[in-house]
């Protein structure tokens, strides 16, 4: 049945699901399971198609979606350095399989709203924050309960985080793949910065993820530099709070440098202006390739103790949700 699937989906151009049961396709489809049992990725049970034939076709279209998406992710033209070692993806060899590519327009503020207003689907989705205007993020309602609105993703170093200010302040990257959400859209999210915790993802070479959290988040506006506020860390993952020393810093990028080290520590980051740049944590850092490790990579100091490459995570996600979810 999948390889059929697959064959059709090769022979017809793939098209929304209004055109698709417009058009005579969907019999094809329909001869493939109606006699059968289907299990969908979101759910463990099957659905017997024969006796659900129409909630059978909304779960099928559902994952062929899903599954056209991920082939063009696979397959787009992308620059990436052939290297002879592998790095382990942790993170991204366990991201959830029951993803959403609808972009689903709401009036929700966060995605911690629309969890609890029954979307528990990852996936991209329209939010508001403040009433200021809508724009599209990737909500995370799998992990530790959902509700997460995801502000950056590194997993494969297909995006290249050298940009400008201008970048970081809108935005860049793919929203199912890496990205950076941009530093306004985060202010409209922790304007009242008491009111959201963080919570970081990190994926290690030696195959492990440990996942920080921090008890409150924030950032200024542009003003302020987009300053980073940042309560404690709650949870004992790391063996060291390598954002914390951050606290209080402005952000920075190669073009509009505030206190002349971004630079130096590589890619947009809070940077202060200690001795010599110190920069305990950047996860925008260049992504890690062949064994290279310099201090202008993905950075997490003493991230694991166990591993020679202790503080160069292969994969990093940061992720917002309210205190009160």
């Amino acid at each position: 049945c999948v390889a059929l699937i697959i064959k059709y989906l090769s022979w017809n151009d793939f098209s929304p699901l209004n055109d698709f049961f417009s058009s005579g396709s969907a019999l094809l489809l329909l001869a493939l399971f109606v006699n059968s049992q289907f299990i969908p990725s979101t759910s463990a049970a099957p659905i017997d198609c024969q006796k659900n034939t129409a909630v059978c076709l909304e779960e099928i279209m559902k994952e062929l979606t899903q599954l056209q998406f991920e082939v063009k992710i696979l397959t787009e033209n992308r620059t990436l350095v052939r290297c002879t070692t592998f790095i382990p993806n942790p993170l991204f060899e366990s991201m959830p399989k029951t993803s959403s590519i609808f972009i689903l327009s709401t009036t929700a503020r966060n995605c911690a709203e629309l969890y609890k207003s029954g979307r528990r689907i990852s996936g991209v989705y329209t939010i508001d924050p403040d009433g200021s205007g809508a724009f599209n993020v990737y909500c995370d309602q799998t992990t530790a309960n959902g509700g997460w609105t995801v502000i950056q993703k590194r997993m494969d170093g297909s995006v290249d985080f050298n940009r400008t200010w201008n970048e970081y302040k809108h935005g860049f990257g793919n929203l199912v793949g890496e990205f950076w959400l941009g530093l306004d859209k985060i202010n409209r999210l922790t304007r009242n910065k008491t009111k959201n915790k963080l919570r970081v993802d990190l994926g290690l070479t030696t195959g492990k993820t440990v996942h920080p959290e921090y008890d409150w988040f924030g950032i200024g506006n542009e003003t302020a530099k987009y300053r980073l506020y940042i309560g404690n860390i709650t949870n004992a993952t790391v063996s060291y709070d390598s954002l914390g020393p951050h606290r209080n810093l402005v952000f920075g990028t190669w073009d509009r440098d505030p206190v002349d080290c971004a630079e130096r520590g590589g890619r947009g980051w809070w940077y202060g202006n200690g001795i010599k740049c110190a920069v305990f944590s950047n996860l925008n850092g260049i992504y890690p390739r062949c064994g290279r490790n310099t201090s202008a990579e993905i950075h997490w100091a003493k991230l694991d103790l166990t591993s020679a490459k202790d503080s160069a995570p292969s994969s990093t996600e940061m992720k917002i949700r309210p205190v009160d979810f």
